[in-house]
């Protein structure tokens, strides 16, 4: 019996915890949630990294942004921002500074949600700068309510 908001992958809830990678969906397990979108060029087009229509459940989410860094030249970086939507309102924006030229390096920003039953949540990325060196990411975590 899957406990999933509605479309996850994975197969049954609970029934295997094998990870299946990136995915612009959730992953459910029991009665938490998960979500990983993989890497993301930095670019100033808008790119959306997770766009998932729940289900019956609501869920409570932490939302990280992983701004705008590249793994071989750890002092570049640029300013990204993640926008949060929720049954298509924005709800939040995290905004990552990720250049080591900043007073202040800010580079993966959270946010904490609840996504109501039957609602769409979609989290968007965008960078200052267009660059395949440095990459964005999303990691989600959270728990499932009925």
């Amino acid at each position: 019996m899957a406990l999933d908001g509605g479309g996850g992958g994975g197969g049954l809830v609970g029934s295997s915890n094998t990870f299946t990678g990136t995915s612009t969906a959730l992953e459910f397990v029991g009665t938490h949630v998960y979500g990983y979108s993989g890497s993301f060029e930095s670019s100033t087009t808008n790119q959306v990294a997770i766009d998932y229509d729940n289900g019956s459940k609501y869920l409570r989410l932490t939302i990280q942004f992983c701004g705008a860094t590249n793994y071989a030249t750890p002092a570049a970086g640029s300013i990204g921002v993640c926008k949060i939507s929720v049954g298509g309102l924005a709800v939040a924006q995290l905004k990552a500074h990720t250049s080591s030229s900043s007073d202040a390096i800010f580079s993966a920003p959270s946010s904490e949600i609840i996504v109501p039953a039957y609602s769409n949540l979609k989290v968007e990325v965008v960078s200052s700068e267009d660059t395949a060196d440095e990459l964005v990411f999303i990691a989600i975590t959270g728990r499932v309510y009925e």
